[in-house]
């Protein structure tokens, strides 16, 4: 069994990595219920259909007539004695081409609001993803390392985030998994598969981020448990030097003061108080005499 000064250095590690570990997991959570909402309105919604402007331009070109009657000359290989016949521009041909027409696409505001909240929540959603699983992984070695108990509930957060990773990451597309690239996916590759409404469509952008959600609160939940059954006791907390030194510190001294008394109550170390003797009681007063009356005792005697 490991002594007090390291079950004092493994209880602050583990608290430290504790606090990190509920952060990650509270922003992953939150990532993915901002891909939910997001999902929701643009599948249920035209918010973020974009405005479609069609103009149209006319180009008027004019075919050019002939100067010379060598640029229009045609000579036939196949009969060289026949006579060479020049070609002139029809009408048709001098007219004005027809008209173009320009389609000009403009985002509406909502659209590009998706998009900048789309891409932040899932790069921080990654982002925490990634730094909570060696965050787990060593709460797991060092529990493990220092014998503490509870490490079978660090173990199992370990699995719990383990698992998630691999549905929150975008690992499914690497693997060949059926959720792809999972709830973390880019914006255009979800407008483009994703945007309409659908039973498999809701799979990946509802149901997969709740049960997201609900792996994020197991794995903090258990982490928490393996890491408060590891923890000393209060009482192992304080360095043992300064227990014996506050030992030796009366609460009435000049050094101690009301610290050191304070000290010794929170402890339950006091020493117990002396009972203190009650004062006597006052003689009552004699009623029914003057001060002028003579009172009884030796007769007075002459100094000479």
């Amino acid at each position: 069994m490991p002594n007090a000064a390291s079950a004092q250095a493994v209880g602050l590690a583990l608290k430290r990595l504790r606090f990190g570990v509920v952060n990650c997991s509270w922003l992953v959570a939150c990532s993915l219920m901002i891909h939910l909402i997001v999902w929701s309105l643009i599948a249920m919604s035209d918010l973020h259909v974009p405005v479609t402007i069609r103009t149209q331009i006319a180009m008027e070109v004019e075919s050019p007539l002939p100067t010379r009657a060598s640029d229009t000359q045609m000579f036939d290989p196949l009969a060289p004695n026949a006579p060479i016949v020049t070609e002139l521009p029809t009408p048709e041909q001098a007219k004005p081409s027809k008209p173009t027409h320009t389609t000009v696409v403009i985002r509406s505001k909502w659209d590009r609001l998706f998009e900048l909240i789309w891409s932040m929540s899932g790069g921080f959603g990654k982002l925490a993803m990634l730094v909570m699983l060696p965050l787990v992984l060593a709460g797991v070695l060092l529990g493990a390392g220092s014998a503490t108990p509870g490490i079978d509930r660090t173990v199992s957060a370990f699995a719990w985030s383990v698992a998630l990773g691999v549905l929150v990451l975008p690992v499914g597309s690497a693997l060949e998994l059926p959720w792809g690239a999972g709830p973390f996916t880019s914006y255009d590759d979800m407008l483009q598969n994703y945007a309409a409404f659908s039973i498999p469509n809701a799979a990946l952008f509802m149901v997969l981020p709740l049960v997201c959600m609900a792996g994020c609160a197991v794995t903090a939940i258990r982490f928490s448990l393996g890491v408060e059954a590891g923890m000393p006791d209060p009482e192992h907390m304080f360095d043992p030097e300064l227990e014996a030194e506050a030992g030796n510190i009366r609460a009435t001294s000049l050094h101690g003061g009301r610290a050191a008394g304070a000290l010794k109550t929170a402890f339950g170390d006091a020493a117990p108080a002396v009972p203190i003797a009650p004062a006597p009681p006052a003689p009552k007063p004699e009623t029914g005499k003057r001060i002028k009356d003579p009172q009884p005792g030796n007769a007075p005697r002459r100094l000479i």
